[in-house]
């Protein structure tokens, strides 16, 4: 199955925490990808309250033009409306940008190796 944009953004709840699972393993392309960026923006931008989240990027292609995108809306909005973040799939070079990620946006989501662990982080208080 290819990628869907109304398929990236869903919810968990764990006890009483709800939980936003940005779900970006189907881009297939940076096109894709920008497209997922901007589910989640509007997404967010539809909260109240600030926000649980776990993102996963297993196995997509993340350039500069993403990159730039990503940190654009970390400064101007997923920042001030994270509680506590995750992020699943972050591995070799990816790592790196996570570290550019963070200081550029001042967003700090915490790594995981799959997303059960990584729910079970941002669902703590």
């Amino acid at each position: 199955m290819g990628f869907d944009r109304n398929r990236v953004v869903s919810s968990v709840m764990r006890g009483s925490q709800k939980i936003f699972i940005n779900d970006l393993t189907a881009c297939a392309t940076t096109a894709d990808v920008l497209e997922a960026l901007a589910a989640m923006e509007a997404n967010t931008r539809l909260q109240t309250e600030k926000m649980r989240t776990v993102t996963d990027i297993t196995g997509v292609n993340i350039d500069s033009q993403v990159m730039d995108r990503a940190n654009k809306l970390g400064k101007e909005l997923f920042n001030r409306m994270a509680l506590r973040s995750a992020i699943v799939g972050v591995v070799g070079y990816k790592r790196i940008l996570l570290r550019a990620f963070t200081f550029f946006s001042g967003i700090a989501p915490v790594p995981f190796d799959d997303r059960a662990a990584a729910i079970d982080y941002v669902a703590k208080d």
